[in-house]
């Protein structure tokens, strides 16, 4: 019997078993004694049902506890099962389970147990129906079968423990297969046929199936039989041998009768064969043979072999135009590679020249390829770079990538700096074979760099003495402030004392003298002052956080408001605007540009100041925009030039310092401001900040027309003094 065959037995003894026990358990559930619960009544029927059902070993019912409470087999001793894997599995999924291989603790026998879950007229649990298989009574079943001498079988729980073996059961059942066997099991397939060793160590042609419950994913047990494959061989060799011998004569017969007929009809038409095929093979693509063979398998040979002939031209003439395309497309890509401006190369291990186009040629200094095909590039290469370059070869050969910069020295000595990217090359097989280069010429970024690298001593230099001489300037500034108030305080003192103690005595045109004096002083005292405030700007180092301007708006105009509460100023600020820089620069920034427009707009009684912002060109432009009295665009240039008066402002206080120092706060923030203004009509400054991820200075200050169109009008937000 073939090991399929048994294997499709056994299995089938299994199925039989389950389906059995299935039966079994649920016309048990109908029984009136098994539902009532009636243990007298229900114990005979139990033991009836097993006497005609000799494959199981006892049939029994439990409780919901798991507690034994009728038996096929009597027992008067409690027993309880509510641990065994039938039970816990029947409960929780409440459908017909399998459990493993235990011995029974009522009759102390091997057995594979099913469990089935009933329940009472409300659907509620009641407990399990187990009916436990007789593996001995399985065994003497398949022991009985008719099976080939040295073949054995295996009956496995899930576990892997031995339920039933025709080998030696003695030995194995109970014990567990070995781990290989059964993770090839578990591993693989439903079915599976296989050479492999059996639970002796013989070798053998293998088959096994694994049994399931239809609701359970994991097998309750797999069948298992092996054939020994020398058993298996011998029987075949001597079929083979009785079939060779039976072949031997007919092919003997055959050949004397083949040979007769030959002679007659088919010599010739195998000669015309024969001479085509000597065509064919001479390079005669247009010799065919059908129609001299015409006629039984000769003729459908003829066919065949016309049909050959006739593919064989067509693959021919395939392959020659493939040839004639990878030819061109050769000789474009080598028109490619020599009209490539930097050098490309192929280098074979230990730098040996394969390949390089005409401007690697003419780098090195060579006038063809031929005299330096198949020489290392490594004696190009200048001495102190030479290592480097022959570790990248070797790592390009190992499968990485590389990158260089060196020094070459031509054939001509010529030197020249020359950056190399190199990668391996690989062939159809993915095998690196070779190293493919491209190689920059960078001797003039190399200049280049050594006159930036100058370029920067010399600036490092200038900047060392422009440090220097700035300390040198501020020691002058503080020496020259210092000798000047001094002077200054005491000629502003004296005035106040003459003024306080002579003020009678002094006719008016004297004291306008004195009251001149003292006001001179106190403005050139004003003007140092401004002047050293000036200076700092350049040299403070910027604190660089968020800044709320909107906030610091309303402060400065707060500020204004109770330098003059007689005054009528609407502020109109909106609200939201923030900015990255110095908070305290900035302040500086909206207090001399808010000042500008509160002094400008002092001869209008009702006047209006706005800050605002705008999107222009993606970039965010703040304003600050008056109505007083302007200025003419002809002279805007000299705007943020220090101690520069426009014409028309001398009816107004100040140095001319205020909106330079705002220019120079706002280059420091790598912005830029410009003006737009009319005589009479009143002003408007624009100024940008760099954002918190700015690294330099933006465009120059190219003012942008008004028809950019710096947004809407701003909310109102009035803000009068009272």
């Amino acid at each position: 019997m073939p090991a399929e065959c048994r294997s499709a037995s056994f299995r089938n003894t299994g199925r039989h078993h389950s389906g059995i026990a299935v039966g079994i358990a649920r016309n048990t559930h109908q029984l009136p004694e098994i539902r009532s619960e009636n243990r007298k009544k229900a114990q005979p029927v139990l033991t009836d049902i097993l006497k005609i059902s000799p494959q199981f070993l006892n049939i029994i019912v439990a409780d919901r506890l798991g507690s034994l409470w009728v038996s096929a087999k009597p027992s008067n001793a409690p027993l309880a099962i509510s641990d065994r894997r039938h039970f816990i599995d029947a409960q929780n999924s409440g459908r017909f389970s399998s459990g493993e291989f235990i011995i029974g603790r009522l009759l102390g026998k091997p057995t594979l147990s099913f469990g089935y879950p009933y329940q009472d007229l409300k659907g509620n649990f009641s407990g399990v129906i187990v009916v436990n298989i007789d593996l001995d009574y399985s065994r003497n079943i398949l022991e009985r079968s008719k099976l080939l001498a040295g073949s054995s079988y295996s009956l496995i729980d899930r576990h892997g423990v031995i339920l039933s073996t025709g080998l030696d059961p003695a030995a194995f059942i109970g014990k567990r297969v070995q781990p290989e066997m059964f993770r090839r099991i578990l591993q693989g397939p439903e079915s599976d046929c296989y050479l492999g060793p059996g639970l002796d160590g013989v070798l053998r042609f293998i088959s096994y199936r694994k049994l399931r419950l239809d609701n359970q994913q994991t097998p309750y047990m797999y069948v298992r039989a092996g054939i020994p494959v020398q058993l298996s061989l011998e029987k075949a060799n001597r079929a083979l041998l009785v079939n060779l011998t039976i072949l031997t004569v007919f092919m003997a017969v055959a050949f004397c009768l083949a040979w007769l007929i030959a002679k007659r009809s088919i010599v010739d038409r195998i000669a015309a064969l024969q001479t085509a095929s000597q065509n064919l093979a001479a390079g005669d693509l247009q010799t065919r043979v059908f129609h001299r063979v015409k006629g039984g398998e000769l003729g459908e040979l003829g066919r065949v072999f016309d049909e050959m002939a006739t593919k064989l031209s067509r693959e021919i003439a395939e392959c020659k135009r493939a040839e004639a395309a990878e030819r061109s497309s050769e000789l474009f890509l080598q028109a490619i590679i020599d009209a490539e401006p930097e050098c490309v190369k192929l280098l074979g291990p230990g730098g040996g020249l394969l390949m390089m186009n005409r401007a690697g040629l003419a780098m090195i200094g060579a006038d063809s390829l031929d005299k330096v095909w198949g020489k290392s590039i490594y004696p190009l290469v200048a001495p102190e770079f030479r290592d480097a370059f022959i570790a990248m070869t070797e790592g390009v050969f190992l499968g990485r990538e590389g990158t260089l910069e060196f020094e070459l020295v031509g054939h001509t000595g010529r030197r020249l700096w020359v950056d190399t990217h190199a990668v391996p090359f690989r062939d159809h097989q993915g095998e690196i074979v070779s190293l493919l280069a491209i190689t920059r010429d960078i001797t003039a970024r190399k200049l280049a760099e050594r006159n930036i690298a100058a370029l920067h001593n010399a600036l490092a230099e200038r900047a060392t003495e422009l440090e220097m001489a700035n300390r040198e300037l501020e020691a002058f500034n503080y020496t020259i402030s210092h000798d000047l108030c001094k002077p200054l305080t005491l000629i502003g003192g004296y005035c106040q004392v003459i003024e306080d103690l002579f003020a009678p005595d002094l006719d008016p045109r004297c004291l306008g003298y004195l009251k001149e004096i003292y006001g001179s002083a106190m403005g050139m005292s004003g003007l140092i002052d401004t002047l050293l405030d000036f200076s700092r700007l350049t040299r403070c180092e910027l604190q660089r956080g968020p800044v709320d301007l909107s906030q610091l708006a309303q402060v400065v105009a707060a500020e204004l408001h109770l330098t003059d509460n007689r005054r009528r100023v609407t502020f109109r600020i909106s609200g939201g605007m923030t900015a990255h820089g110095d908070c305290r620069l900035l302040r500086i920034v909206l207090e001399n540009l808010f000042g500008n427009a509160w002094k400008y707009t002092g001869h209008k009684e009702d006047a209006v100041i706005e800050f605002d912002c705008c999107d222009l060109e993606g970039e965010t432009v703040y304003y600050v925009r008056d109505d007083g009295a302007g200025f003419d665009m002809l002279h805007a240039d000299k705007l943020f030039v220090p101690f520069q008066r426009l014409p028309g402002s001398e009816g107004f206080e100040g140095f001319g310092i205020g909106l330079a120092t705002v220019e120079r706060i706002i280059l420091r923030h790598a912005g830029r401001i410009w003006a737009e203004g009319e005589k009479g009509k009143g002003a408007t400054f624009y100024f940008t900040l760099c954002s918190a991820d700015c690294t330099g200075l933006t465009a120059s200050l190219r003012p942008p027309g008004r028809s950019a169109g710096l947004g809407a009008e701003p909310a109102a937000l009035p803000v009068r003094s009272g």
